[in-house]
């Protein structure tokens, strides 16, 4: 048996072979699975770059031309009223909330190590797995070694939909 019948590709063949809605076997004959046609490395190369210039070719007509590494963008129609979203924003987790007084987006790695929070709804605070330090729902330290309030993430509404981040923003 050569190396190619056992690929993960011959495998996946043998797992979509046709059945007939006529047969009253639930399985292909094994003279049919074993005539599968085999996918050849070409073939596959070649399915790969389609697909590859398809994306790039998509990607190049979407809307977020203007991001810049690091920002991400929120449907708005995404962040109801009082609903906490996590996105990674240059790397790092950020929440983002709205409320009756706005959008906010705030960093969710605490000042003291790095670690990253948890809001814990029944204590209304940010929690710090490491040291337990504390944060109030709008970032600010209630206890616990953190020598620094929750860093502020800048957020601009545009286009119905939310831009979290400027690029810039600090690990």
């Amino acid at each position: 048996m050569n190396a190619f019948a056992s690929s993960p590709v011959r495998r996946a063949s043998i797992i979509v072979a046709a059945v007939s809605a006529d047969s009253e076997n639930l399985y292909p004959p094994v003279d049919r699975v074993e005539n599968l046609g085999r996918i050849s490395r070409r073939s596959l190369l070649g399915a790969i770059c389609g697909l590859s210039a398809v994306e790039l070719s998509a990607s190049r007509c979407s809307r977020h031309e203007s991001l810049k590494p690091g920002q991400v963008a929120i449907p708005i129609r995404d962040l109801a009223p009082g609903r906490r979203v996590i996105v990674i924003a240059a790397g790092n987790p950020v929440e983002v909330v709205r409320s009756e007084q706005g959008i906010v987006a705030r960093s969710l790695r605490c000042t003291h190590w790095g670690c990253v929070v948890k809001w814990k709804q029944e204590e209304s605070a940010y929690v710090c797995p490491c040291h337990e330090g504390r944060y109030d729902a709008t970032g600010a330290v209630l206890a616990g070694p953190p020598p620094l309030p929750l860093r502020s993430v800048p957020v601009k509404v545009s286009n119905g939909e939310v831009v979290v981040g400027d690029g810039n923003f600090p690990a």
